[in-house]
């Protein structure tokens, strides 16, 4: 696993921790920053883990076509 894919996953894992505080902004800027290195990546498994944090903040704004369509 290299730098920019383990950087993805650092991100991922801070928008999931600040997912159940309701810190939506902060859950989508950092599942948005975790896309963008797991696209740098060329990581298809880092990428989904991202969409699908950013499907579960859209989640928590009712915002139901934009979730679904990260899902």
């Amino acid at each position: 696993v290299g730098l920019i894919e383990t950087l993805a996953t650092i991100h991922y894992l801070r928008g999931s921790l600040l997912f159940p505080s309701g810190d939506v902004a902060g859950c989508l800027a950092q599942h948005a920053r975790s896309r963008d290195y797991a696209r740098q990546a060329g990581s298809p498994q880092a990428e989904a883990r991202a969409q699908s944090g950013l499907g579960d903040a859209y989640l928590l704004q009712s915002r139901l076509n934009s979730a679904y369509a990260h899902y």
